[in-house]
């Protein structure tokens, strides 16, 4: 089958990098073909890869990258990281900001919490280590609220379904009826790498590698560090 080559290459994301993925594929961004991006949960969007879903890039958690590589899904040549994005806490929109100045304080808020909203993906994965080398799970368990895939833990927040979440900082900010009260303490820090690959099946491999490449390279930092994430390269 012949490549419509004035196709735009078309990108598979998670949702936590969705905004700083629209911006940067509007037409005059980026020197790079055009490039389309749907978003979606990264478990959900990992399973699209694996039912055969036809597109060129994922850009995902690193740790889900990997996997697909693994399983043959991505090529493993193309890897690049691309964002790096900061945990923080959050609360309801007029709530008073807790303490999260030390590790000590953190787990005393997360002890009292009336609910803690987390999310499927690394951030969440991130939380759950955290408390269970606290050993907070048991007391704190049936309080522990995940959001859906594809549910943003802000909804959680401003609906106060939560007293407080934890996600990272570009899934979080200039949301409506949430306020970020810091990243983790010392001690605690969480931070997730966004990473893009070409899928091995894709029908236009060199455009989507330089649609990568251009996501990586410096003419992408300013609008990546105005959408609350950092250019990989800042790691």
């Amino acid at each position: 089958m012949a490549v419509d080559a004035n196709h735009p290459v078309l990108g598979l994301s998670s949702m936590a990098t969705k905004a700083v993925l629209t911006a940067l594929t509007a037409p005059g961004v980026l020197d790079a073909p055009s490039t389309r991006f749907e978003s979606g949960g990264g478990v959900a969007i990992a399973q699209r890869i694996r039912e055969g879903e036809v597109a060129d890039i994922a850009v995902l958690a690193s740790g889900a990258i990997d996997k697909l590589v693994a399983e043959g899904l991505l090529d493993a040549g193309t890897i690049r990281p691309v964002f790096c994005s900061e945990g923080v806490i959050a609360v309801p929109e007029g709530a008073v900001a807790p303490n999260i100045s030390s590790v000590a304080t953190v787990q005393e808020v997360f002890a009292a919490a009336e609910g803690i909203g987390y999310s499927t993906g690394p951030s969440g994965d991130a939380l759950l280590a955290l408390i269970d080398d606290w050993g907070l799970r048991d007391s704190i368990g049936a309080r522990l609220v995940q959001a859906p895939p594809g549910v943003p833990v802000a909804s959680l927040i401003a609906e106060h379904r939560v007293a407080i979440g934890v996600q990272q900082r570009s899934e979080l900010a200039d949301r409506a009826g949430v306020r970020i009260v810091g990243g983790m303490p010392p001690g605690a820090e969480m931070s997730t790498t966004f990473s893009g690959a070409v899928l091995t099946a894709s029908p236009r491999p060199e455009d989507a590698d330089r649609v990568l490449a251009a996501l990586a390279g410096p003419t992408a930092y300013e609008t990546i560090r105005r959408h609350h994430l950092q250019p990989a390269t800042d790691l």
